[in-house]
């Protein structure tokens, strides 16, 4: 059983209902029935896959829940802490403004001529190319989710990102403060907070705990809200650049940023390692988990040099918002976020941490943040065995990149909460080389069996 009395990792079917998630407005009704279950409800929905149909409105607040951006046992106090929060974005719009005003600056700092570092002109011109940045993928977000690609969200999207790299990821050039890929998780935040909108609107209901909860003139703010609680469960980490001496020439940009290079130059005298959190975590899922769970898998692509970031990358960035549609997407962030909220469990695999490098302990914290989401990535690699058996390195890499997934949300869930639980094959289970998997594992990564 579950902390909440359903059925722990059962989830209802699919449980999507097609067109419509996305469509239907939070209600008067809804809101009564979440004031008397609860957040242990809101979770609970979470966990069984039942946020659909006329229950999807309730994702926004659920989130919020399973986030700690709401707690208590009352509307009342979860519109408190809620109002308490915005506050912080607000905050954050009212400075931008007041430091963009130069009516209210002093005219002999503020001059568009004047080379001084503390001329405020220097900081305009660095967010005018942070925005600008931003909205080369703004533009092409979800162009095929008609609540997300018109010209009031593309905006309320761009400046969200804006604040928050802004607040929690500053840097002189925009393409280190903002990296491409940040645009999609925010656009999945703004989708369940413009779906979970309360549909009363009336001067009479405008103090409503409807309106104080999800009113549409709080949907950017709360947006911003989850955005910022997802970034900071390990994914902000996963969008840093890769530590490398070496000179680069010229950035390309890829479908997800910059393709991290597998290892950094190492000192004299010293073993090379990954060169950034997000590859430590990439090589741990495929040299651990996948190496354990899918010996013949794991020795067939290595026999091809498929490097597994190559494919890692994306899953681990974007939490698999390619991989599936926008309302597939929600739903399988539901059983993420939710296992994320429940006591952590033990993990049958543990990174290196013990006197490891600095890129190693960064990765295992992230990793502990959203515990199932390792797990996941293995999985889903697991699920596309039978297309990949017999494929060249072209081919292969050709599968694994290509959006096209092998299993539903629903599937994937199950089985990466099953591979947690049990990541050995049994005897019966795999074919071929599975059997390396078993016994003492001992991959490149130095990770060990718990």
């Amino acid at each position: 059983k579950s902390r909440f009395g359903g059925s722990a990792g059962h989830f209802a079917g699919q449980a999507m209902a097609t067109g419509g998630a996305l469509s239907s407005k939070l209600s008067a009704d809804l809101v009564s029935r979440a004031s008397r279950a609860g957040g242990p409800w809101l979770a609970e929905l979470a966990e069984q896959g039942l946020l659909c149909g006329e229950l999807a409105p309730l994702r926004r607040l659920s989130w919020a829940y399973l986030f700690g951006l709401i707690s208590g046992d009352s509307q009342d106090e979860w519109a408190e802490a809620l109002e308490t929060q915005r506050k912080r974005y607000a905050d954050l719009v009212d400075e931008y403004k007041r430091q963009t005003n130069v009516k209210t600056l002093d005219p002999n700092v503020c001059n568009p001529l004047a080379r001084t570092p503390e001329n405020p002109y220097n900081k305009m011109h660095e967010s005018e190319e942070l925005l600008k940045e931003i909205w080369k993928d703004v533009e092409r977000t979800f162009p095929e989710v008609e609540l997300l690609n018109n010209a009031e969200s593309r905006k309320m999207l761009q400046r969200i990102l804006f604040h928050w790299c802004r607040a929690a990821n500053p840097a002189k050039a925009a393409s280190d403060s903002y990296r491409q890929g940040m645009n999609e998780l925010a656009a999945v935040a703004l989708a369940a907070c413009k779906s979970g909108e309360y549909a009363e609107e009336s001067w009479e209901n405008s103090q409503s705990i409807g309106q104080r909860l999800c009113g549409r003139q709080h949907t950017e703010a709360d947006a911003f809200l989850l955005y910022n609680r997802l970034m900071e469960l390990g994914l902000r980490s996963m969008f840093m650049p890769s530590f490398s001496p070496v000179a680069r020439g010229p950035a390309q940009r890829s479908p997800v940023g910059e393709l991290p290079r597998a290892s950094r130059a190492a000192a004299p005298g010293e073993a090379s390692g990954p060169a950034s959190a997000i590859l430590a975590r990439c090589a741990f899922i495929f040299d651990t988990i996948v190496r354990a769970a899918d010996g013949a898998l794991h020795k067939q692509l290595r026999s091809l040099d498929i490097e597994p970031q190559v494919f890692l990358l994306r899953w681990l960035r974007l939490l698999f918002s390619r991989e599936y549609s926008l309302e597939e997407t929600l739903h399988l962030w539901d059983g993420l976020f939710h296992d994320a909220f429940l006591p952590a469990v033990d993990a049958p695999f543990k990174y290196p941490t013990g006197g490891a490098e600095a890129v190693w302990l960064e990765a295992a914290g992230c990793a502990e943040r959203l515990p199932l989401l390792d797990y996941m990535a293995a999985a889903f690699l697991r699920s596309m065995r039978g297309d990949l058996a017999g494929l060249d390195q072209t081919e292969c890499l050709r599968r694994l990149l290509a959006s096209r997934p092998a299993i539903s949300t629903t599937a994937l869930l199950s089985a990466a909460r099953k591979l947690r639980q049990c990541p050995r094959p049994e005897a019966s289970d795999e074919s071929g080389d599975a059997s390396s998997g078993r016994g003492s594992v001992t991959p490149a990564t130095g990770a060990s069996p718990a």
